[in-house]
């Protein structure tokens, strides 16, 4: 498989990825019905793929042309860039966006989004480590609300980032794995 074909392959499918956690998304942060209802395993296995062959990717297409003193001049932000292949400064800017949206989802999942009951025998609960705890629906509503929010807002960072990868370039840019 070529890079190029790798390159449209996986603008493509990170393209897909990101509209579709971006259609689950944003509903639920304007306090609406998703259209659709992705899980924890389910945001998972649709970017385990692309991050495979965006590493794949990555390893085909960057090469190290700086040596160890020209990459330290460098800064943190210069690095990335190059790493990310350059991409336009709005994509850039937009995927440090995501970045910074999906260390807060990360947080959101970590102080209570982790939680998403389920409804057995008309009864809203959740088992946690053995500890049956019972909601409302409005308790469930809310609790399930967060856990979208968190998952998807996660997994938005990873999207962005494939996206920013895969993005297509008019040069070919050269760079270098640290």
């Amino acid at each position: 498989m070529t890079t190029q074909l790798m390159q449209k392959i996986g603008f493509i499918y990170a393209s897909i990825v990101l509209t579709i956690l971006m259609v689950t998304h944003v509903p639920v942060l304007l306090n609406q019905t998703a259209p659709l209802q992705i899980s924890f395993v389910q945001a998972f296995l649709m970017i385990f793929p692309m991050w495979g062959l965006m590493i794949f990717y990555l390893n085909k297409t960057h090469v190290v042309t700086l040596n160890e003193e020209e990459i330290k001049a460098l800064s943190l932000v210069e690095r990335l860039k190059i790493i990310m292949g350059n991409p336009p400064q709005w994509l850039f800017v937009l995927t440090c966006l995501f970045y910074a949206y999906g260390l807060y989802s990360m947080f959101l999942w970590m102080t209570g989004g982790i939680m998403d009951p389920e409804l057995v025998n008309g009864q809203y609960q959740s088992n946690n480590h053995g500890q049956m705890s019972y909601y409302s629906q409005e308790e469930y509503l809310k609790m399930h609300r967060t856990n979208m929010l968190a998952t998807t807002g996660f997994f938005l960072m990873f999207a962005s980032f494939s996206f920013a990868v895969f993005f297509p370039k008019k040069e070919k840019t050269e760079s270098f794995m640290p």
